[in-house]
């Protein structure tokens, strides 16, 4: 009887470990679909990294998993590029269903934001509502200068105010809306 019990514990331990190397699998074949994809749809690519801290996964039924995150591309002149991915496994038959992926493109800095180009020339405390409204959370100052980001987008805006007035709004670099 005690032989018995080992077999059934050895058993349900091989089936974790292999209902684990099936997640591994899924996650890995479309982490390699998306790459497959960024190197098909771009020329000379020299690298494609994944962030893991914007990973997710959902199981959408019990034969579906959806992946889901960010990565970056490397272009051979040396510039990166962000991208978000999506990947649908079918884990009953081992296999990616659909992987995609969409370049996300910042705006150069000291481009203006087109969203906020009436608020040029507003006075800073009034308009700070307005902006609010719109979408963009503040994220620091510095002299005459402050920071926002633009909610759907994640882009860094920067407002220059000169004698209590709105001078200019541009998209700043990313880093600049860091604390």
């Amino acid at each position: 009887m005690l032989n018995q019990g080992k077999k059934f514990l050895f058993a349900a331990t091989l089936s974790l470990a292999c209902a684990g190397a099936v997640f591994a699998s899924g996650y890995d074949d479309c982490q390699k679909a998306i790459r497959d994809q960024v190197h098909q749809n771009n020329s000379k690519v020299e690298k494609v990294v994944f962030h893991s801290d914007s990973e997710s996964n959902e199981n959408k039924s019990r034969s579906e998993t959806v992946y889901k995150g960010e990565g970056e591309f490397q272009r051979h002149t040396g510039k990166w590029e962000k991208f978000a991915w999506e990947c649908s496994f079918n884990t009953q038959r081992d296999v990616v269903n659909s992987a995609h992926y969409s370049v996300q493109t910042y705006p150069d800095a000291g481009s203006p934001v087109p969203a906020l180009k009436d608020l040029v020339g507003a006075r800073g405390g009034q308009a700070e509502g307005d902006l609010k409204r719109r979408g963009y959370h503040w994220k620091k100052s510095d002299g005459a200068y402050s920071y926002w980001v633009e909610d759907s987008t994640n882009y860094c805006v920067t407002i220059r105010t000169d004698d209590g007035r709105y001078k200019s709004i541009v998209y700043a670099m990313e880093i600049d809306c860091k604390k």
